[in-house]
């Protein structure tokens, strides 16, 4: 217990050095630095209201589910209901959903590309410090800091501001298409591949996820150099056009 409850804190130390880079350090020379972290600390608190959403559309979709018989297919699509739909769709979802509450909310604020990837993200890591509790009553000590090392919902989170950014930048609204399909299909196919009942049956399944697991730890690393490299670029902190 006492080394599940070590690795647990240990697994939100790079989720949390994210969120303050972000909220301090990214933006820290920029005369409006007082009102970026007041977003970045609204953003994060969204990221924490989002999990009672996640919980109320996963029931429903749960339910759903019931009503259309999932319950009566194979033990493969019944998996893949559970994990791409009634978890990963109903995450990133509302995760998107509280993002765009935030851009809303604040009508005031001349966002710039840069901005609402570093929203994204802290809405992201919000999220993600709720559900780490919840894993960390259900999981083992090595899943729990593969988490940290992951950052997973950073890195999905860094994909979603991204491509909104593009498409709010180009005026392509078909950018927004990625922008929430990329993270919920590496999502969906992590929990998919993690799942016990794929497991018990195709044990190599979690090559896969080991193998998204990698992916999103060197995603994470490129967005830290990504951020470090966008503010000192015109186009990412150039205000973005109106929606």
């Amino acid at each position: 217990m006492i080394m599940l409850i070590l690795a647990y804190l240990v697994s939100l130390i790079p989720m949390l050095a994210v969120f303050f880079y972000f909220r301090n350090g990214v933006l820290r020379f920029s005369q409006t630095l007082n009102e970026h972290q007041k977003l970045c600390d609204k953003a994060f608190v969204y990221g924490l209201l989002s999990t009672v959403f996640v919980v109320l559309v996963s029931a429903t979709l749960h339910i759903g589910g019931n009503i259309l018989g999932v319950r009566s297919l194979d033990l493969v699509p019944q998996a893949m209901y559970h994990t791409v739909i009634v978890l990963a769709f109903a995450e990133e979802l509302m995760k998107f959903t509280m993002f765009l509450q935030l851009i809303r909310k604040n009508p005031q604020h001349q966002f710039t590309w840069l901005e609402v990837i570093i929203y994204m993200v802290c809405v992201a890591t919000g999220f993600e410090l709720l559900e780490s509790v919840v894993y960390a009553f259900g999981s083992g000590v090595g899943h729990m800091l593969v988490r940290g090392i992951t950052d997973m919902h950073a890195g999905f989170g860094f994909v979603m501001g991204y491509f909104y950014g593009k498409a709010r930048t180009t005026g392509n609204k078909a950018y927004y298409v990625p922008a929430f399909l990329i993270p919920w299909f590496m999502h969906g196919l992590y929990d998919f591949a993690l799942s016990e009942e794929i497991n018990a049956v195709f044990d190599w399944f979690g090559m896969i996820a080991l193998l998204l697991a990698v992916i999103c730890a060197v995603l994470l690393v490129y967005m830290i150099l990504f951020m470090r490299k966008a503010k000192n670029k015109k186009v990412y902190m150039t205000p973005l056009p109106k929606a």
